[in-house]
């Protein structure tokens, strides 16, 4: 994304005007919200308050476990009833953040998109396809990350951005991108990094939680899920995870650390396209990858009700096991090769 194109000024500007009109404005991001959804969430929440907003993230605390030690002074609510204290009365205004579908947002226990008649949507993503009906709608594909599009919204408005927020738009920025090495690192990605380091983001503390932190039993979990877990087919073009439950509970793992699982399936040497399933609330995840431009996957997740961007998808199956979604994404990928 390349915040000079005139169009994206022009959204950009038009998302300003809206977020003006907010006073107390409620941050939410996607559901198991990942290093991008946790950092844009937090940063545009900072940056905002900075602003002369009254405005705080909403996220679970049991979500950012991994991420707490960067979290340390940033406002962040758990409901809307406490995020409603935070701002000193209900809010005005929802700001969704990373989030491509109304069914995803993350708002507390038996809340949606719904319970918010008067107050204003702005939308703010990066998801190919984006589905939330917001009343005012910034989605950029073509940037690396949401945290790369709250940034320029920032710098257009002339908003600041402290070194609190610029840490955590470096999270979302490093997370999705794989520090820089997947596809998605344009030079705008690398230049945005750049101007973060400038203000102050800690870089060392981002790498080392998001890809040096890992408990032992994370470790055994992975050693097990490659070596009896996974299978490859087409002459090893096609890898697959298939994660039991017993495997989760024999390693008390929770795949609010599997962000990085689906890397080691489709690191291995031949593989063009990875997956990753497993059985969550009565339903299978999948996690998709491709390591060729030429074999995107966003249609083939889109057909199925899933979404994401061309390299990276996910599809939730309902009525699925295991076994019937490994064979049907083995017989898609298949028609791929063709």
């Amino acid at each position: 994304m390349k915040a000079n194109h005139d169009a994206v000024r022009e959204t950009l500007r038009a998302g300003i005007d809206f977020l003006k009109k907010g006073e107390r404005i409620v941050v939410a991001a996607h559901q198991r919200p990942d290093g991008d959804a946790i950092g844009s969430a937090c940063a545009f929440a900072e940056i905002l308050r900075g602003a002369g907003k009254k405005a705080v993230a909403l996220l679970s605390a049991e979500r950012t476990d991994k991420f707490r030690p960067l979290l340390e002074g940033m406002l962040i609510a758990e409901t809307l009833e406490e995020a409603a204290r935070h701002l000193n009365g209900a809010p005005d205004m929802l700001a969704v953040l990373d989030c491509a579908t109304p069914e995803r947002i993350e708002l507390g226990k038996m809340r949606t998109i719904g319970d918010f008649p008067g107050c204003g949507i702005f939308n703010l993503d990066h998801h190919k396809g984006n589905r939330v009906p917001g009343h005012c709608n910034c989605v950029y594909p073509d940037a690396a990350a949401t945290s790369e599009a709250v940034f320029h919204l920032a710098m257009e408005a002339q908003w600041p951005v402290n070194a609190q927020a610029a840490t955590m738009l470096y999270l979302g920025l490093s997370t999705d991108t794989g520090s820089f090495r997947f596809g998605n690192t344009t030079p705008e990605a690398l230049r945005v990094a750049a101007e973060l380091l400038q203000r102050g983001a800690d870089q060392p503390r981002v790498v080392d939680l998001a890809f040096f932190s890992k408990t032992l039993h994370q470790q055994q979990f992975e050693a097990e899920m490659i070596q009896r877990h996974t299978f490859e087919f087409f002459d090893g073009k096609f890898r697959i995870a298939v994660l039991p439950e017993e495997l989760f509970r024999k390693y008390h793992f929770d795949m609010r650390d599997g962000e990085s699982l689906i890397d080691l399936v489709r690191e291995v040497e031949h593989v063009q396209i990875a997956a990753l399933i497993y059985d969550k609330n009565n339903a299978v995840k999948v996690s998709l990858r491709s390591r060729n431009a030429a074999l995107p996957l966003w249609e083939m997740a889109t057909r199925h009700g899933g979404g994401g961007h061309a390299m990276a998808c996910g599809i939730t199956f309902e009525g699925k096991t295991l076994e019937e979604t490994a064979k049907l994404l083995t017989q898609e990928v298949g028609n791929m090769f063709k």
